[in-house]
């Protein structure tokens, strides 16, 4: 009894941790994109400029600015993988733990 109360418990409290991160993902995706609105293009460019080097050619500064996404891009995607896999993972062992119960 008491275990399963703990694991309820457990349950409930990973799920509004997942829904928390999820709710903070969209909130900082929509400021984002009113920052992305806001902000003139002018400013970004100065500011890689500013990031990479003032006296790069606008062919140098494209390319790292791409060489930059790629890497933050691939960060992002294996980040969102391991999470993935987290959530499978702890569902997975919910299920067997139950099915172990149930027998």
């Amino acid at each position: 009894q008491d275990t399963l109360k703990e694991e309820l418990n457990s349950c409930g409290k990973q799920r509004s941790r997942i829904q928390q991160e999820s709710q903070d993902g969209l909130e900082q995706g929509r400021r984002k994109v009113h920052m992305m609105k806001t902000t003139p293009g002018s400013e970004y460019v100065q500011q890689a400029f500013c990031h990479f080097g003032p006296h790069a050619s606008q062919r140098e500064l494209l390319s790292k600015v791409s060489e930059a996404n790629k890497e933050r891009l691939k960060n992002l995607t294996e980040d969102k993988q391991r999470k993935y896999d987290e959530a499978r993972t702890f569902v997975d062992e919910q299920k067997r733990k139950h099915h172990e119960d149930a027998q």
